[in-house]
């Protein structure tokens, strides 16, 4: 999956690989449906969000360290 964002002053490419949701995966102890389950019904963690933004900006090709600031 791959997208183009706009937040956080400005436009970002946004693309979670399989590296990536294994990561988010790894991260959240729950399989990428489940995390997009709980952001849907409201149940969602920290790290559900947190974490699929900065694997998604790191996945598009941003550096981790910017990625985490952002």
């Amino acid at each position: 999956m791959s997208a183009r964002l706009t937040w956080q002053g400005g436009t970002h490419e946004f693309r979670l690989g399989i590296g990536e949701l294994r990561a988010l995966q790894d991260e959240t102890d729950s399989g990428p449906g489940q995390v997009l389950s709980r952001l849907n019904a409201g149940t969602w963690f920290v790290d559900d969000i947190t974490g699929t933004l900065r694997l998604g900006l790191t996945g598009a090709g941003m550096e981790g360290d910017k990625a985490s600031k952002l």
